[in-house]
């Protein structure tokens, strides 16, 4: 478990985070539960698939993602939720 860090929002007493948190996988676990899992993420822009059957790949919390934009010019994002078929 890493250290207790407070965050205080008078800037003229800032701090950076423990360096422990940058390498410590159990921040990343809850880095990945607490904010990945429960937010929108940003993977790409709009331009990447301007045209239907456009395409691209990215990973979000290690997860393979593929975006692409339908013949129907809706902008789709699919994960391989079921690797096995994926």
């Amino acid at each position: 478990m890493p250290p207790d860090f407070r965050f205080d929002s008078d800037i003229s007493r800032a701090a950076t985070i423990p360096a422990a948190w940058y390498r410590d996988p159990g921040v990343l676990g809850r880095e990945r539960d607490r904010v990945f899992a429960r937010t929108w993420q940003l993977v790409g822009h709009a331009d990447q698939v301007r045209l239907p059957g456009d395409y691209f790949t990215c990973t979000v919390a290690d997860e393979p993602l593929v975006v692409c934009r339908g013949e129907d010019n809706v902008v789709r994002g699919f994960s391989a939720v079921c690797r096995h078929r994926g």
